[in-house]
Protein backbone atom coordinates (compact mmCIF):
# COMPACT_ATOMS: atom_id res chain seq x y z
CA UNK A 1 0.00 0.00 0.00
CA UNK A 2 2.86 2.36 0.79
CA UNK A 3 4.46 1.58 -2.57
CA UNK A 4 1.30 2.66 -4.40
CA UNK A 5 1.14 5.89 -2.39
CA UNK A 6 4.78 6.71 -3.18
CA UNK A 7 4.21 5.88 -6.85
CA UNK A 8 1.17 8.16 -6.99
CA UNK A 9 3.12 11.01 -5.39
CA UNK A 10 5.92 10.60 -7.95
CA UNK A 11 3.49 10.47 -10.87
CA UNK A 12 1.65 13.51 -9.53
CA UNK A 13 4.88 15.47 -9.13
CA UNK A 14 5.97 14.63 -12.68
CA UNK A 15 2.56 15.65 -14.04
CA UNK A 16 2.74 18.97 -12.17
CA UNK A 17 6.25 19.60 -13.51
CA UNK A 18 5.13 18.85 -17.06
CA UNK A 19 2.16 21.19 -16.73
CA UNK A 20 4.33 23.99 -15.34
CA UNK A 21 6.83 23.63 -18.20
CA UNK A 22 4.01 23.68 -20.73
CA UNK A 23 2.54 26.86 -19.27
CA UNK A 24 5.96 28.50 -19.27
CA UNK A 25 6.51 27.50 -22.92
CA UNK A 26 3.13 28.93 -23.94
CA UNK A 27 3.88 32.27 -22.24
CA UNK A 28 7.28 32.40 -23.93
CA UNK A 29 5.70 31.68 -27.33
CA UNK A 30 3.40 34.66 -26.86
CA UNK A 31 6.33 36.92 -25.96
CA UNK A 32 8.37 35.74 -28.94
CA UNK A 33 5.36 36.21 -31.25
CA UNK A 34 5.11 39.88 -30.22
CA UNK A 35 8.82 40.40 -30.97
CA UNK A 36 8.58 38.56 -34.31
CA UNK A 37 5.49 40.57 -35.20
CA UNK A 38 7.30 43.83 -34.51
CA UNK A 39 10.17 42.74 -36.74
CA UNK A 40 7.91 41.48 -39.53
CA UNK A 41 5.48 44.39 -39.36
CA UNK A 42 2.48 42.07 -39.18
CA UNK A 43 0.86 39.63 -36.79
CA UNK A 44 3.01 36.51 -36.38
CA UNK A 45 2.56 33.36 -34.33
CA UNK A 46 5.39 31.31 -32.86
CA UNK A 47 5.07 27.65 -31.87
CA UNK A 48 7.82 25.89 -29.99
CA UNK A 49 7.82 22.09 -29.80
CA UNK A 50 6.90 20.39 -26.57
CA UNK A 51 8.91 17.62 -24.96
CA UNK A 52 7.28 14.73 -26.83
CA UNK A 53 7.30 16.55 -30.17
CA UNK A 54 11.01 17.23 -29.81
CA UNK A 55 11.66 13.54 -29.19
CA UNK A 56 10.09 12.48 -32.49
CA UNK A 57 11.27 15.43 -34.60
CA UNK A 58 13.29 14.10 -37.54
CA UNK A 59 13.57 17.30 -39.57
CA UNK A 60 16.96 18.88 -40.08
CA UNK A 61 15.96 22.51 -40.38
CA UNK A 62 15.96 25.00 -37.54
CA UNK A 63 12.41 26.09 -38.28
CA UNK A 64 10.01 26.82 -41.08
CA UNK A 65 7.45 29.27 -42.35
CA UNK A 66 4.39 27.69 -43.90
CA UNK A 67 2.71 28.95 -47.08
CA UNK A 68 -0.89 28.54 -48.18
CA UNK A 69 -2.14 27.35 -51.58
CA UNK A 70 -1.82 30.87 -53.07
CA UNK A 71 1.81 31.14 -52.00
CA UNK A 72 1.14 33.66 -49.23
CA UNK A 73 2.95 33.23 -45.94
CA UNK A 74 0.96 31.94 -43.02
CA UNK A 75 1.23 33.75 -39.74
CA UNK A 76 2.82 30.90 -37.77
CA UNK A 77 6.48 30.01 -37.61
CA UNK A 78 7.48 26.56 -36.37
CA UNK A 79 10.71 26.57 -34.35
CA UNK A 80 12.66 23.36 -34.08
CA UNK A 81 14.22 22.09 -30.85
CA UNK A 82 17.72 23.50 -31.33
CA UNK A 83 16.41 26.98 -32.07
CA UNK A 84 13.68 26.76 -29.44
CA UNK A 85 15.97 26.59 -26.39
CA UNK A 86 14.54 29.95 -25.36
CA UNK A 87 11.07 28.38 -25.29
CA UNK A 88 12.18 26.02 -22.51
CA UNK A 89 12.64 28.74 -19.90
Amino acid sequence: MRFIAVLLVIVGALAALGFARRESRLREQDRLAVIAGDLAGRKVGVRCPGFLASLVDVHGEAGRVQFDERGARRTTRISRRKRAKRCDT
